[in-house]
């Protein structure tokens, strides 16, 4: 038997990575979506570079409930190279996503290659590395794994949706971690170079997704099989258990302390809090997720940003229970022949459990995204049945590949399609509703896509269709009463962000938007009651400090706008609006040369500002008028 060379493992690498990188290249093109993008890029200034202000903030945050620093230096640097060109992030997740297939393939060869199922040389030995060869199927299985793993339509959502960069770069990470824990057994002079290399990985995959909790149980299952560790007579109080136990406690100790801040840290985001009520875990919706990842991987039609919940969990639970204990029992029943079937389960079972429902809260019992590494199971199961496949067959090898590559082909052609609608919100959210006519979630971005575009007519037909869904959401009657406002019914919108402070006082949206109307209305005790609300529960809104501020100048309480214009300027600063307001304050207060050196400052920088030149003008209006007194 043939040895396979190394320059064979490296061309099918390059395949696997072209493939993979022209089928998503078709979303470079896509823009940043109405679905966290706006919150996380378009809204989020913090990320913005790579100063010592910007790393403190993405080592410190937990924004939008997420801890993710190495996720946001990638943005930072797609910022620094590509400004707000969507391109470039793309363009970075993309290649994410490609090197991930090259590493999935270098995986499945690893596992391949220590499975004495699939190696015919030494079967049964754990000197993997004194075997002269492999069977003809490994590599052919190998690369049919990565590209059904790497084509699959359930990756368009972590690949083509910027946000989920986590995702990728987790994933990275990950799969580097668990490669290198398994090459220990390949080459075993490079023993501790691979297991310190694989601690070091699994820190990183940490710092870009807490997903990767999942790497130390897997690592234990990787014993098992297809290192096969745990096969001594002594069973678990074998000297080589024990062993393999120790070692993976640094493992463990890393994923318990991100968990633990994964969990404390989710309800410290600055602006959204903890998730409500019905975000919260589910024991009912595991077996629910269990069962429907399965068969989205198998028949991969109608897949969708959001889900809605079924009528009833019971059906859905009993048939999914009753599909794995099958399983479980006919991966029972052939371990000792094919331990790859019990393997690819429990991996499975693992991997899928952090998000599962079990744990994690989200408005949706089930997300495409959620599949990345776990379904890694699945497409390794089916590169090893391949394998054996084309190893079965007795002539040339070509046929029975090529049959095979038919999946990942038949995979890749309906991702195309499925990426594209990842390309803008429109068409996101109306591909949703094709097949999810209850998504209120839809309904409302629908709403915001047309607000943007000004059709304030079909933004009220869309935002009033997710009211209806859910009458008592506080967002939506933000959304609505921000809508109702820009079509000019003061009225209605006043109406609907007074009952989202009723159904949620802590919508600083709300009280600020109701703010702006009261002042429109010359209300200004309500105005600033609504405004200084809003500060007190966002203190970093910058809007709500520049009205209040407006407000108490043209009162004349020049004291406490300039305490406002003090905040304001040290939380924006050289912002020309806060300089501004901070020298109106100043010239209210007598301090007229240091009102004048600050619109100066600014005319300096922008010399159209016309609040720093009327401030200037009448300050030289006010000289003139005091030199004519002193000549008089």
């Amino acid at each position: 038997m043939k040895k396979i060379k190394l320059n064979t493992v490296a061309a099918c690498a390059v395949f696997v990575f072209i493939v993979t990188f022209v089928l998503f290249s078709f979303s470079l093109n896509g823009e940043f979506l109405d679905w966290d993008d706006s919150l996380n890029f378009v809204r989020n200034i913090n990320y913005r570079g790579l100063g010592w202000s910007n790393i403190k903030w993405m080592f410190t945050t937990f924004h939008m409930n997420h801890y993710q620093p190495l996720s946001w230096l990638t943005y930072a640097a797609d910022y620094t190279l590509w400004g707000m060109n969507t391109f470039g992030y793309h363009l970075t997740s993309v290649v994410l996503h490609s090197m991930n297939a090259v590493l999935f393939f270098l995986f499945s060869l690893v596992v391949f290659k220590l499975s004495p199922e699939l190696n015919t040389c030494g079967a049964g030995s754990r000197e993997q590395e004194n075997r002269p060869g492999y069977s003809a199927g490994i590599v052919p299985g190998a690369l049919l794994a990565a590209l059904c793993f790497a084509l699959h339509p359930l990756r368009a959502e972590s690949v083509s949706w910027i946000t989920e960069r986590r995702d990728v770069l987790c994933g990275f990470f990950s799969l580097g971690s668990m490669i290198a824990y398994l090459l220990r057994f390949y080459k075993p002079e490079y023993n501790k170079k691979l297991y310190y290399a694989s601690i070091v990985f699994l820190v990183a995959a940490l710092l870009s997704k807490s997903m990767a909790i999942i790497v130390p149980p897997l690592l234990i299952l990787f014993d098992f099989f297809p290192v096969k560790r745990f096969q001594s007579e002594n069973g678990w109080v074998s000297g080589e258990c024990r062993k393999a136990l120790i070692e993976k406690i640094p493992f463990f100790a890393a994923a318990l302390i991100f968990a633990l801040i994964a969990y404390f840290g989710a309800g410290s985001d600055e602006l959204y809090g903890r998730p409500p009520a019905w975000y919260q875990p589910s024991p009912v919706k595991a077996p629910y997720a269990y069962g429907f990842y399965l068969l989205k991987a198998l028949w991969p039609s109608g897949l969708v940003p959001v889900y809605s919940a079924p009528d009833s969990w019971l059906l859905p639970d009993i048939i999914s229970i009753l599909f794995f204990i099958t399983a479980g029992f006919i991966a029972w029943r052939v371990r000792k022949t094919q331990p790859v079937f019990i393997f690819a389960l429990f991996y499975y079972l693992i991997a899928l459990f952090p998000v599962c429902g079990m744990l994690n809260g989200a408005p949706q019992p089930v997300s495409d995204r959620y599949t990345y590494l776990p379904l890694l199971s699945m497409a390794l199961l089916y590169g090893y049945s391949c394998a054996v496949f084309i190893n079965s067959f007795r002539g040339n090898k070509i046929f029975p590949f090529a049959a095979a590559a038919l999946v990942p082909l038949m995979f890749g052609a309906i991702c195309f399609f499925q990426q594209k609608i990842w390309t803008d919100s429109e068409t996101l959210w109306l591909h949703t509703l094709e097949y999810n006519k209850k998504c209120d979630i839809a309904w409302n971005n629908l709403a915001n896509v047309q607000y943007l575009k000004k059709n304030y007519g079909a933004a009220l037909l869309y935002i009033n269709k997710a009211l209806e869904l859910r009458p008592d959401h506080s967002p939506y009657m933000c959304n609505a009463g921000k809508i109702y406002l820009a079509a000019g019914n003061r009225g209605a919108a006043l109406s609907f962000f007074n009952k989202a402070l009723t159904l949620d006082s802590s919508r600083y949206d709300a009280a600020y938007n109701a703010g702006s109307i009261y002042m429109e209305e010359g209300n200004i005790r309500e105005a600033e009651k609504m405004f200084r609300m809003t500060i007190d529960i966002n203190e970093s809104s910058a809007e709500a400090m520049y009205a209040l501020g407006g407000l108490l100048v043209n009162e004349g309480r020049y004291k406490e706008a300039e305490s406002i214009s003090e905040k304001l300027c040290d939380m924006m600063q050289d912002n020309e609006n806060a300089l501004v307001l901070r020298a109106y304050s100043l010239e209210g207060l007598g301090r007229h040369e240091e009102a004048e050196k600050i619109c100066l400052d600014v005319l300096e920088r922008n010399p159209l500002n016309e609040g720093a030149e009327k401030l200037v003008i009448r300050g030289y209006g006010n000289k003139g008028r005091k030199n004519e007194q002193k000549k008089q």
